[in-house]
C-alpha cells in the first residue's frame, strides 16, 4: 500500500510517497524512488559479510602482506580484468588446503578490483557465524551491494520487489535460484544490455564479484543451487561482461559441479604456496616488529642478525605452506600467549618450533567422515607412508582391493588430502633412478644380482625372508629399466607384494616394502604411458 506523508519541518518537500511492505512479518519502509541507500533497508542484507567488514569483529582476519602472493594476485587480476570475448570463462575456481591463504588472496583482489572501479560484490562465507554459514541471504546481500557499485540496478531490483515481494525471504514460495536470478543476475544483465555511449564501460573490462569460503556455507544443497544457476546464466549469456571468483576447500558437493563446466577456470593454490612466500612474510613480520622493540634491537646490536639464517630456516620448514599457522607462531612469538606473558620474543622464538599447526580439529573432523568405511585404516595409512603419489587405481592395487573401495574412502576427505589418487588423475611423478647405485652396473651384473638374490631367498630364516623379497624385487625392478621387459617389472611387484604380506599392520617395519612397491608400481604406470 502508498501512502503520503508530511515531510520534515522546514523541508521544501511537501509529501514524501512511501511503499510498505510485510517482509517476514515486520513493517519495512523505503522512499521512492529507490537509491542505493533505501535498496539497503528493503533487501536488509548481511553487513558483515563483505570485503569491507570489521576482519578483527567478523572473521576471517586474512590479508596479505606487502610482496607476497604476487604472481597469483596478478594471474586472477589479469583473467578478472579481460574482456570476456578474450577470456571466456566467467568463474574463476580457486581452490586449495586449509591455511593456504584463499581468504587472504579473495580479500586483496576485492580491494584491488575495487580500486580500480570494477567490484560489483563480495561474501566472505564462515562456518558457525550464523547468516554468513548459510546460503539463504546472498541474494539480498550481492544485489544491495550491486545497488551501491552499480546504481543504475536499483530501480531495476526495486520493480522486481515491487511485483513479487516474496524475493526477500529466504522461505517463500520462490527457489532459491529464482531470487538469485530475479534480485541478482537479471537486473546486472538488462543494465548491461542497455549498454550506450553514456554506459560504454560495459564494453570495456567486466564487473566482479567475489565469494570466499563457499565451503565454509553449511547449505550444502543451497551451494550446489548457486553454482548450478549461475553456470546455467553464464552459458545463457556468454557476453554478459561479469566474472565471478569462488574460494574454496575441495568438497564433494562443490568441486565436481565447477570443475566439470568448461566455463570455469581453476587454480589451484597448491601450486603457489611457495617457500619463497612464506620467506617474504617472515621477513617483513620480523622487520616491523623489530623495528619497534628495544629488547631485539638491542639483541641485535651485540649479536648481530635476528633470528639467525640457521633459525629461519627451521621456521620456515616448521611453516611448511600454512599461512594461518604462521599468522599464529608470529603472534605468539612478538605477542605471547597473554598480557601476563612477561617473557621476550628472543625467549619465545625457539618455543614456537615445537608448537603444534593446530589443524588437528579440522583434521580429525574431516577423516571422521570416512572413518567407519571398510579399508579406511589401510587405506590412510598407504597415502601416509607413500613415497611417491599414486592414483586411485593404483592405491587399489597396491592394497590389492577394488579401487571403488579407495574411491569411497577418499571422496570425502578432499579438504585434507592432495594427492594424485583424490584428484582421479594419473600426473603422478616420474622416478628418476639415474642418482641410484644400480645404475653404476651393465646388464650382465644386474642379471646376475637377480640369480643371486633369488638363491639367497631360498636360504633365508623366516624374519628375514621379507628384506630378501625386497631385495630381490629391486634388484628386479633396476633389471626392467634395461630390458624393458614387462614381465620384469611384474615379477618386482610381485615379490615386493609378498614381502608387505609379511609386514602386516602395525609392523613399524612395513613402510619399506609399502615404499618400494609404490614405486615399482609409478615406474609400471610410467612404462604404460611411454
Amino acid at each position: 500500500m502508498a501512502t503520503r506523508l508530511g515531510f520534515f519541518e522546514g523541508s521544501n518537500n511537501e509529501h514524501v510517497d512511501l511503499q510498505v511492505i510485510n517482509v517476514e512479518g515486520d513493517l519495512n519502509q523505503y522512499t521512492l524512488p529507490v537509491d542505493g541507500r533505501g535498496i539497503a533497508e528493503l533487501l536488509q542484507p548481511i553487513t558483515d559479510a563483505s570485503h569491507t567488514r570489521d576482519r578483527k569483529r567478523s572473521p576471517p582476519d586474512s590479508a596479505c602482506l606487502p610482496g607476497t602472493r604476487k604472481a597469483v594476485i596478478k594471474w586472477i587480476i589479469s583473467w578478472a580484468s579481460s574482456k570476456v570475448f578474450l577470456r571466456k570463462q566467467h568463474v574463476l575456481f580457486v581452490y586449495g588446503h586449509a591455511g593456504c591463504g584463499k581468504s587472504a588472496i579473495a580479500q586483496e583482489i576485492s580491494e584491488q578490483v575495487q580500486g580500480g572501479g570494477r567490484l560489483l560484490a563480495t561474501f566472505f562465507f564462515f562456518r558457525n557465524e550464523g547468516d554468513r554459514s548459510k546460503i539463504g541471504r546472498l541474494p539480498n546481500t550481492l544485489a544491495s551491494q550491486m545497488a551501491l557499485s552499480l546504481p543504475e540496478t536499483a530501480p531495476l531490483i526495486e520493480a522486481a520487489v515491487k511485483a513479487e515481494p516474496e524475493l526477500l525471504k529466504v522461505k517463500s514460495s520462490f527457489s532459491f535460484s529464482a531470487r538469485l536470478q530475479r534480485l541478482l543476475y537479471e537486473p546486472f544483465k538488462t543494465v548491461a544490455g542497455q549498454a550506450s555511449r553514456a554506459l560504454a564501460k560495459f564494453l570495456t573490462n567486466p564487473y566482479l564479484i567475489v565469494i570466499d569460503g563457499l565451503d565454509e556455507c553449511k547449505d550444502k544443497e543451497g551451494v550446489q543451487e548457486f553454482i548450478t544457476t549461475t553456470l546455467r546464466f553464464f552459458e545463457s549469456n556468454p557476453a554478459v561482461p561479469l566474472r565471478i571468483l569462488i574460494t574454496s576447500r575441495v568438497e564433494q558437493h562443490i568441486h565436481p559441479l565447477l570443475t566439470a563446466d568448461s566455463g570455469v577456470l581453476l587454480k589451484d593454490l597448491a601450486d603457489h604456496c611457495t617457500r619463497k612466500d612464506i620467506e617474504t612474510f617472515m621477513q617483513t613480520v620480523f622487520e616491523a616488529e623489530t623495528r619497534s622493540n628495544p629488547v631485539v634491537q638491542a639483541h641485535i646490536r651485540q649479536n648481530g642478525p635476528w633470528p639467525s639464517e640457521d633459525d629461519s630456516r627451521k621456521l620456515v620448514d616448521h611453516i611448511g605452506g600454512s599461512f594461518i599457522f604462521a599468522s599464529t607462531l608470529f603472534k605468539f612469538i612478538f605477542r605471547g600467549t597473554s598480557p601476563d606473558d612477561l617473557s621476550t620474543p628472543l625467549e619465545r622464538f625457539p618455543l614456537a618450533l615445537n608448537i603444534d599447526p593446530g589443524l588437528d580439529g579440522l583434521y580429525s573432523q574431516t577423516l571422521a567422515r570416512s572413518e567407519n568405511l571398510p579399508h579406511f585404516p589401510e587405506i590412510i595409512a598407504t597415502l601416509t607412508l607413500l613415497a611417491w603419489p599414486l592414483p586411485i587405481s593404483g592405491i587399489a592395487e597396491l592394497l590389492d582391493i577394488q579401487a571403488s573401495a579407495v574411491a569411497h574412502v577418499l571422496v570425502d576427505l578432499q579438504a585434507i588430502i592432495r594427492t594424485a589418487a583424490v584428484q582421479y588423475s594419473l600426473d603422478c611423478r616420474e622416478l628418476d633412478h639415474g642418482d641410484l647405485a644400480y645404475t653404476v652396473f651393465k646388464f650382465s651384473d644386474l642379471e646376475q644380482l637377480v640369480k643371486v638374490r633369488r638363491d639367497t631367498i631360498e636360504l633365508l630364516p623366516k624374519d628375514e625372508m621379507a628384506d630378501g623379497l625386497i631385495d630381490l624385487g629391486m634388484a628386479l625392478l633396476f633389471l626392467s629399466e634395461q630390458d624393458w621387459s614387462t614381465s620384469t617389472i611384474e615379477e618386482a611387484i610381485l615379490f615386493l607384494r609378498k614381502a608387505l604380506i609379511l609386514r602386516p599392520l602395525p609392523d613399524p617395519d612395513r613402510s619399506i616394502p609399502l615404499d618400494e612397491l609404490g614405486s615399482t608400481l609409478s615406474v609400471r604406470l610410467t612404462s604404460r604411458r611411454q
